[in-house]
């Protein structure tokens, strides 16, 4: 490891907050997969599953974040 050795084992480390994209449809899962038809919105993938058997959602393409 680099900060193993010299002036940088000194060094402080810090935790860093990682923003998650929650799920556009139900707001509470973290998101899994986009539709680009949709205007690439995310959803996680029991959303998406239900959202795209809708008539209308059912052409689109579903790609992995």
């Amino acid at each position: 490891m680099r900060h193993s050795k010299g002036r940088r084992r000194d060094h402080e480390w810090k935790p860093v907050a990682v923003a998650r994209i929650q799920c556009h449809w139900c707001e509470n899962k973290p998101a899994e997969v986009m539709c680009e038809e949709c205007g690439d919105t995310n959803y996680c993938e029991p959303c998406a599953i239900h959202v795209h058997e809708m008539d209308e959602y059912k052409g689109h393409t579903i790609t992995p974040m």
